[in-house]
This record gives structure tokens, C-alpha cells and sequence, in this order.
């Protein structure tokens, strides 16, 4: 009797060979060298037109590189289920010494010159984002101002969710030595994950790509 092949061992149609093998493995550490994650370096390798082995098989040849030396260390949390995303919303940002109602105006003239006039605007409860100045200017524009409820641990829904990719990106600093410093690492920030950042919500596309339909 022949002894029996193992499945790891028998050669089928759709098998990796070892050249597409090591060529993913190289795509994946040099993502890893680059501070970006397997999903990220796969959904890169999908738009320059790489279609090898799928994103479930990138993560088993991940676990199998033998130098994880390089692959990126961030801090985790403990899993949760929670319900799908919703669609791609609309924000503009800005870092300040202090919360001020005519700065929470101005952030908002900008990111409807640049976007467009929204239906709705939707924030927490903060001083400035109840100003009378910022009410007027939605008045004038006809958009609708609403709020979440006071004093719960979710007013900000969207704002805080940012704070995982943002607070848990590989080179995030944690403090800074100034408000230039802040801004600087903000405003490359807010690029990256507008352009760059392959988002799990939406299918490892880029914001961007979403927003403009590319």
C-alpha cells in the first residue's frame, strides 16, 4: 500500500507555487518596513494589478515569515463586536491652543467651500459647536444642526472612532513638544489616511477612492 500524501503536501490547480510564495512574502516585509499592514500591502499589490493568492492566504504567509523583526508593533484591544460601518462622512480639522466659536465657524466655511454644502451637520454638545455664531451660520445656509445627548461616553461618534487608526498607528508620537509639531504630524496624518489608508470598513479601499467613486 502507498502511504498517503498529506494535504499539505499534494499538488492541486490553485496552489501557490514557491516564486508567488516568496513574492508575497517580499510585498509583506516591505510593507512591514514601511510601518503598513498585510491588508494594506495586499489591497496596494490589487491596485498595481498583483492578484496573488488571496488576502486570507497573505496573512497565512505573514504568520510564516520567519524574521518578524521588522513587522510593525502597535498597541491592540480586546475584540468587540459591533455593527457595520456606515457610509464615508465628511470632516475638516484643525489643531489649536483652546476651543474658541469663531475658530469652530471657520473650520466649517472651509470644508464647505472645498466640499460642498451638506443637509446636515451633526456634532456633540461641546461650547462651540452650540455657539450662536456657528448656529446662525448654518441658518443662513439652510443646514439642519443636530446633536447627540449630553454627558454619555459616545457624543462623538466619529471623532472618536478616528482616535484607533490615529493613536494606534505604528510611529504616532503620543505627546508633542509644541502646537507646530502637532499640527505638522496631524497634517500628514489626515493625508495618509484620506489617500493612503487601505480602510477595513470599506472594503481596503482608500477614503478617497470611495468619496470620488474611483
Amino acid at each position: 500500500m502507498v502511504d498517503p500524501i498529506s494535504q499539505r503536501d499534494r499538488a492541486y490547480p490553485t496552489r501557490i507555487s514557491d516564486a508567488e510564495r516568496a513574492r508575497v512574502a517580499d510585498r509583506i516585509t516591505a510593507g512591514w518596513s514601511e510601518g503598513v499592514s498585510v491588508d494594506h500591502s495586499f489591497a496596494t499589490a490589487r491596485d498595481d494589478g498583483v492578484m496573488v493568492a488571496s488576502r486570507r492566504s497573505w496573512w497565512r504567509i505573514a504568520a510564516q515569515i520567519k524574521n518578524q523583526s521588522v513587522r510593525p508593533i502597535a498597541p491592540t484591544r480586546r475584540g468587540s463586536s459591533r455593527p457595520p460601518e456606515g457610509a464615508p462622512v465628511l470632516v475638516g480639522w484643525r489643531v489649536e491652543d483652546g476651543e474658541v466659536d469663531d475658530l469652530g465657524v471657520e473650520i466649517y466655511e472651509n470644508a464647505f467651500a472645498r466640499e460642498g454644502l451638506p443637509e446636515v451637520v451633526h456634532a456633540d454638545s461641546g461650547p462651540a459647536m452650540r455657539s450662536t455664531v456657528l448656529k446662525d451660520l448654518l441658518a443662513d445656509l439652510e443646514i439642519t444642526q443636530t446633536h447627540n445627548r449630553p454627558r454619555v461616553s459616545n457624543d462623538n461618534p466619529f471623532s472618536e472612532s478616528e482616535f484607533r487608526p490615529m493613536k494606534y498607528r505604528p510611529n504616532y508620537p503620543g505627546t508633542f513638544p509644541d502646537i507646530e509639531q502637532a499640527r505638522a504630524v496631524m497634517g500628514g496624518y489626515v493625508s495618509w489616511y484620506n489617500t493612503n489608508h487601505k480602510h477595513s470598513g470599506i472594503a481596503l479601499f482608500a477614503p478617497n477612492e470611495v468619496h470620488d467613486g474611483t
